[in-house]
């Protein structure tokens, strides 16, 4: 048989673009703690992606730094696998990386849930007939929950009329489609 050949012309940059989104570089400027990132892999070549992700948050953020454990992370007794753990202060999370990329998305994600585990909450006004973030209806805001809970939110209902106090710690509070009026002290709180 014969072999026929064509040559294509085609590029490839090896180096990953050096710059950082927008919301990360808003995130690192609103964390002031150093942020200790430990890589748990045998494989180099993750070592050097780990690598080349750290220096583009140091670029932002100086007191980021890597290390690397040459080994498995011990997820529990019968598994192990490759794993990022970051910490800020006294705040941990576990970067499963068999299910989760090794790339900016992931590790913001990461420090926005660490960030935000302070003991701040996501309250919905309940009492009007609003949509129930904790329901099953379809007209229901299970899934909206679900989305602010995987951001690492504290989420909780909240009823006026039951606990007549919106908690200092209340970072959003959410009205959604109230079916029934307010009562004067609702307003005025």
């Amino acid at each position: 048989g014969y072999l026929l050949a064509k040559k294509y012309s085609f590029t490839y940059n090896l180096a990953p673009s050096q710059t950082l989104s927008e919301t990360t570089c808003s995130l690192l400027e609103l964390i002031s703690d150093p942020i200790s990132v430990t890589l748990f892999s045998t494989d180099i070549e993750t070592h050097h992606q780990a690598q080349l992700l750290i220096t583009k948050y140091q670029t932002n953020k100086p007191n980021i730094a890597l290390t690397w454990q040459a080994k498995p992370y011990a997820h529990s007794s019968d598994y192990q696998g490759p794993a990022l753990l970051v910490t800020i202060k006294d705040k941990q999370h576990i970067i499963d990386l068999l299910q989760l990329p090794l790339g900016e998305q992931t590790l913001t994600q990461t420090l926005f849930k660490l960030h935000n585990q302070h003991n701040q909450w996501v309250a919905f006004l309940q009492g009007h007939n609003e949509p129930d973030p904790f329901g099953t209806r379809a007209t229901d805001f299970s899934l909206f929950r679900i989305a602010l809970q995987n951001q690492g939110l504290n989420l909780q209902t909240l009823k006026l009329t039951q606990m007549p106090v919106i908690a200092h710690n209340t970072r959003l509070l959410i009205i959604a489609s109230p079916k029934v009026a307010f009562l004067p002290l609702e307003e005025k709180l």
